[in-house]
């Protein structure tokens, strides 16, 4: 998994923008869209559950989208609504103790390609990191609008593509 701490960067995105995944009920592919640094350390900050898999409804599932939308290096371009299927790859991350490294990538759609075009990605220049980032790199935490369906209106959360 430690190839994983190279997805922060877009040359290596654009160089591999799937997942292939074989597991024993056959081959899926997964497109990437997120790459998140995260902490799982109490003192660098608010816990962002990374490793989350249970949701209340299509509006939970799609706030937590949201939030890893806004934790995302990369702007991969990627859409995600609420009926897609999520994987995360998370692997040791060494800028801080307690850091990790989450690769999220929603499954291929029926019907749809595999195929990404990565030439809209692009580093997210309004990223959130945990804290500690900012005490130590100077700067605040970039100010996101809290609700994922007023993100969607006022266009700040451009992965959206179902139907709010």
């Amino acid at each position: 998994f430690a190839s994983l701490l190279f997805f922060n960067s877009l040359d290596t995105y654009r160089m591999c923008p799937t997942i292939t995944l074989y597991i024993e009920e056959g081959k899926s592919t997964w497109k990437i869209f997120s790459v998140m640094k995260v902490s799982t350390k109490e003192e660098h900050g608010e816990y962002f559950p990374f490793s989350r898999t249970s949701f209340l409804d299509d509006d939970d599932f799609m706030q937590y989208v949201y939030g890893v939308y806004q934790r995302s290096v990369l702007d991969t371009g990627v859409t995600v609504r609420e009926d897609d299927e999520l994987l995360s790859l998370v692997t040791c991350s060494y800028e801080y103790d307690g850091f990790r490294t989450v690769v999220v990538a929603r499954k291929v759609r029926d019907g749809e390609s595999s195929e990404v075009d990565t030439s809209k990605s692009r580093y997210n220049a309004r990223v959130v990191y945990p804290d500690v980032w900012y005490t130590n790199h100077s700067g605040s935490q970039p100010v996101w609008t809290e609700n994922w369906h007023d993100a969607v209106k006022d266009g700040s959360f451009s992965a959206y593509d179902g139907n709010d």
